[in-house]
Formats: C-alpha cells, structure tokens, sequence
C-alpha cells in the first residue's frame, strides 16, 4: 500500500511542476488517503493548497504535518508565508521564530521577520532582525541598503547614514543608496552635498526619476534656476501627472515671480494630491501676490484642515482676511497665531503689527 501511496506522490509532483495544480491535490490527496503519514505528501498538498488560494485548507495540514513533524523548518516556514499573507502576522512571526529556532541561519526567515515586524511597528526588533541577517550575509548589500532605510525609519540617521555609505563604498554605483544619502542632506540643508550626490547617481542612472528631482531642489537652493527649470522640465514632459513634479515647478516659477505658471502648476499638484498641506500652502501663497485673495483664502484653510495646531497658516490666513478688509476674522486668526506661536521672530512681530491693524 505504501508502494502504491509513493507512485501517487510522484504522480502529483509530476502534476505539480506542470502547472496542474488540481490534478495534484487530487494525487497527494489520493497518496494521503492510502498512507497518511506520508510526510513529503503532506507538505506537497498544503503547497499546492496555498497556490490555489485555499488558504486554511493550506495551514490545516501544515498544522496536521507539524503535529507529526515538529522540527520540520521548512514546513514552519512555509506556514509562516501563508500566514503572513492572509495578514495573520503574530501567527507568521511565530513560525519564523520557531524556524529560526531549527536554523538560526535561516536567512528568508530573518528577512521576512524583520519586514513583519516593521509592519507591527516594531522597529526595534526589525532592526535586531536584519543586523543578525547582514552578519550572516555581510556580501549581501541590498541586507546593508535596507538596515539604513530601518534606521532612518527609526530616526537613527546617523546608523543609517553609515550602512548607506558602506554601500556606496563597496558599490560605487548603486544608485538607491547615493538617492538615499543625497536626501539625507537635503535634510540637513546641506546643498552642496545633496547635488553632488544626485548627481552621482544621474550620472549612472541619467532619467532616475528621484534624483533629478533631489537635484533639482539642490539647484534651487543654490539660485541656479537654469538647471533646476532644465531637470523639472524634462520630468513634466515624461510625468505629466506627477504631483511633486508639478509643486516642484510651482515653485521654482514663484521664486521667480512667474505667477501665472505657478498658479497652474500648483493647482495641478492640489488636484493630483488633494491632501498635500505644502501644495495648498504655496498655491494660497501665489493667490496671494495676485491679488486673488478669497482663492488664497480658500487653499489655506484647506491647509489648516491638513495641520489644525499650524501657527504659520493660521497667519496667512489672518493677512488674507485683513487684505479683504475682514478685519474681525483676521483679529481672530492672529489671535489664534499667538496662542501658537511659531519660534520665527520675524513672523511674531509681522503678526503683532497686522493684529494692531486689525
């Protein structure tokens, strides 16, 4: 009979690797029915179980072959996955330890580990994870890219900094980590370095998307207006329906007093990102120097909708309703604003000489 339940199996493994997935069910079932301890067929049929989407079905005998098989990783971890995707992830996360436990070298469980336990939010462990992971697959840099991306998640910049730049010294051009570092001094204001390190990458990827756009702030920054007008251009020609494109060139044409083209770029950004407190900000800004006060008014408030607590709106709006002679809703704004105050002296000073006026 376990003859018999063997030739089944190999049957279904034939049906298996050609696609037949039912025909193959059907061939561990049969194998199972004859000889139900028949582990490798077990294991077969909750496979071909989970890639029919008959997910519980799947964990029902992984479940049957682990009560008989408990130190079988590789059902443990096969769990894990289908676990993790019905969104079960304490469950998968237990089956990657318990892996982990068998072979604590077991790398794809140390991977998907770290990636459910930065879906739960627990950072602290995820990067425990993947620091146990690079030590034991240090040639692996794409381990070392994404440990920076944890520790910046974390907001450890400084660790992620350094995994970042191990990358680019062992790969020169490995392009998501030069992007990586060249935001990194965007976000330290540090233009110089921001440009140079987009530049790099441009220079190996010229049309990557992300650095032109660092670049382009980077020269914004730097008043080169030319070159940043050059990179935001040729974006908008090839991602016409680009939101940061659009806000991007808003804003470079407002700094150039270009109001008219700011306005339809800005406008263009609100419409393609409708929650994006900047993309009002900016466009209210540009209503504001064309005179087009109630608009300006209109795109604030929709601001202050996105950041309720933003002492800064609450000023432009006051200065907006003062420039509409609304003089008792500016007062009110301005006293608002200096319930919050913004720590800008310049701005606390502009709004206690606009409240008198009010």
């Amino acid at each position: 009979m376990e003859t018999d339940a063997i030739a089944l199996h190999e049957q279904g493994v034939r049906f298996q690797r050609a696609g037949q997935l039912r025909e193959a069910a059907e061939a561990y079932e049969a194998a199972l029915a004859l000889t139900p301890g028949l582990e490798l067929a077990r294991s077969n049929l909750a496979l071909v179980r989970y890639q029919l989407g008959e997910n519980e079905a799947s964990i029902a005998h992984y479940q049957t072959l682990l009560a008989e098989h408990p130190f079988n990783a590789k059902a443990r971890f096969n769990l894990g996955v289908v676990y993790a995707s019905i969104g079960q992830l304490d469950q998968a996360a237990a089956e990657y330890r318990q892996v982990l436990t068998l072979e604590p070298g077991h790398a794809m469980a140390l991977a998907n580990l770290a990636w459910l336990l930065q879906q739960q939010h627990r950072f602290g462990e995820a990067v425990s994870a993947l620091e146990r992971l690079h030590q034991l697959t240090p040639d692996d840099l794409n381990v070392l890219y994404q440990l920076g991306n944890l520790h910046k998640q974390v907001g450890d910049h400084g660790e992620a900094e350094a995994c970042w730049q191990q990358v680019t010294n062992r790969d020169p051009r490995h392009v998501p980590a030069l992007i990586a570092l060249a935001d990194l001094a965007r976000q330290r204001q540090d233009d110089r370095r921001t440009l140079s390190l987009a530049l790099d990458a441009l220079a190996i990827d010229p049309q990557h998307p992300a650095a032109m756009i660092l670049a382009a702030r980077a020269h914004v920054a730097l008043l080169e207006y030319g070159e940043a007008s050059r990179l935001l251009t040729e974006l908008a020609e090839r991602f016409p329906n680009n939101a940061e494109v659009r806000y991007h060139l808003g804003v470079l044409a407002s700094l150039r007093r270009d109001f008219g083209p700011a306005r339809l770029h800005l406008a263009e950004a609100c419409r393609l990102a409708p929650q994006w407190l900047e993309a009002h900000l900016e466009l209210g800004a540009v209503f504001y120097q064309l005179g087009l006060y109630d608009d300006a008014i209109d795109h604030f408030r929709m601001a202050e909708g996105l950041a309720p607590a933003n002492a800064v709106i609450k000023a432009n709006i006051g200065y907006a309703y003062l420039a509409i002679g609304e003089r008792e809703a500016a007062a009110q704004y301005f006293e608002a604003y200096e319930a919050r105050p913004s720590e800008v002296p310049e701005i606390d000073l502009a709004v206690r000489c606009a409240l008198d006026l009010a």
